[in-house]
């Protein structure tokens, strides 16, 4: 049996990470049959509940057992290796990552400049694994820059350990030649070849009525993290998102679904949780009947089911915006990092997306307008890169694959 243990993502709140993790599991069990999975989540109780594959094991990947509780152990076990078996009583999620055959770190942003609050959690994912000169694959990612003088000398010292990093785009790919790493390649985000399965058809129409479709269908993904980046500099991102939907609905005649694609519902803190901004968003709408708001916590696959009935999106969570392009829905990307902008350009789609900073009513609605004008150019240019980037998503299993098989 082969043993792949995943890190730095999760099957509960965002459900950018929980595509990736199926897709991955999926594709790579149909090409190693003897593999399984063992996800070391920072959400264990929740995700524990939530995981219903039997070729995956939710395993303890909390901040406080990656820097601090694992590298600890990390260091008995290399002053005393005789303990090392020892630990299958004491700690059996450490023992796994000590037994497992590949890690692959899904975090999808990492070693960035201006986010040195998580370099910790950045480095802690892969210290283990690097102790024991494990074989391990960054799937595809939005890394650095990496001017930060703190940054860089962590990523330098580390990153060139890593057997292989799959670097998102062209921008990612040229921060790692920066600091010369030869260890990359671009591959396409891996939740591009999340597939659909009929159940999560079957839950989407649950949504969505026939007589709800019978106009044109404007679908929205907020972001718990531009909200916070707009009161940060006095924008109120709320207003300005209900503005626009008033316009859609008001000027326009359009229906608007409001999707959160990450959603934790039972809390009230906002990392990895869109619904508390889209409930903000959504009380502020003048016509609740024109504009539903998913309040559900569904999975990944049902989302982009629902995606994939709009006839436009506007998108500020990442893998939102994955979702949309990966159904063909011409989209207009409000984001924080060169993340979006990366995939955009695998689609020549980069006009359609803008920094945060520039929010405002008028300039989304110019936006749309631009959008709608250019729908058919954006069709074509789905039907033609699309396939190009389903196929560079599949690097990050055959890399995988080509690891474990070595």
């Amino acid at each position: 049996m082969k043993k792949i243990c995943i890190i730095g993502a999760t099957i509960s709140g965002n459900k950018g990470a929980e595509s990736m993790v199926h897709s991955a599991v999926e594709n790579i069990g149909n090409e190693i049959p003897d593999a399984f999975f063992y996800l070391f989540t920072y959400y264990p109780k929740q995700d524990r509940k939530k995981n219903k594959n039997l070729n995956l094991k939710i395993c303890s990947g909390t901040p406080l057992k990656l820097a601090i509780v694992y590298p600890s152990f990390s260091v008995i076990c290399l002053l005393l290796p005789f303990f090392k078996s020892h630990f299958k009583k004491i700690d059996n999620d450490f023992f796994i990552l000590l037994e497992s055959d590949l890690i692959i770190d899904m975090g999808g942003v990492s070693f960035v400049d201006g986010r040195e609050k998580y370099l910790a959690f950045n480095i802690a994912c892969i210290l283990v694994p690097i102790l024991f000169r494990k074989r391990i694959i960054k799937y595809s990612q939005a890394l650095g820059p990496f001017n930060n003088p703190i940054n860089r000398f962590f990523a330098k010292m580390l990153l060139p350990k890593i057997n292989h990093i799959i670097a998102r785009g062209k921008i990612t790919y040229c921060n790692l030649k920066s600091i010369g790493l030869k260890n990359t390649l671009i591959g396409a985000d891996a939740a591009f070849t999340l597939k659909i399965s009929n159940s999560s058809y079957k839950i989407a129409s649950n949504y969505i009525d026939d007589n709800f479709q019978k106009k044109m269908i404007i679908g929205i993904a907020p972001s718990s993290v531009i909200e916070e980046s707009c009161e940060d500099i006095g924008i109120d991102y709320t207003s300005i998102i209900s503005n626009f939907i008033n316009y859609l609905i008001e000027d326009e005649n359009y229906h608007v679904i409001i999707i959160p694609h990450s959603i934790r519902k039972y809390t009230t803190k906002r990392k990895n949780n869109d619904l508390l901004v889209s409930r903000k968003i959504h009380e502020k709408v003048s016509s609740k009947k024109c504009c539903i708001l998913i309040a559900d916590d569904l999975s990944a696959e049902v989302l982009r089911v629902l995606i994939s009935h709009c006839n436009y999106f506007i998108a500020s969570r990442f893998h939102a915006m994955v979702s949309s392009l990966s159904m063909s829905v011409p989209t207009i990307v409000c984001g924080w990092s060169h993340k979006y902008l990366e995939v955009l350009q695998m689609f020549e789609m980069e006009d359609y997306a803008f920094d945060y900073t520039k929010l405002d009513t008028m300039m989304l609605i110019n936006m749309f307008k631009k959008l709608k004008e250019d729908h058919q150019k954006i069709k074509e240019k789905f039907e033609k890169f699309l396939p190009n980037v389903d196929n560079s998503a599949r690097i990050n299993c055959e890399i995988a694959k080509s690891l474990l098989m070595t």
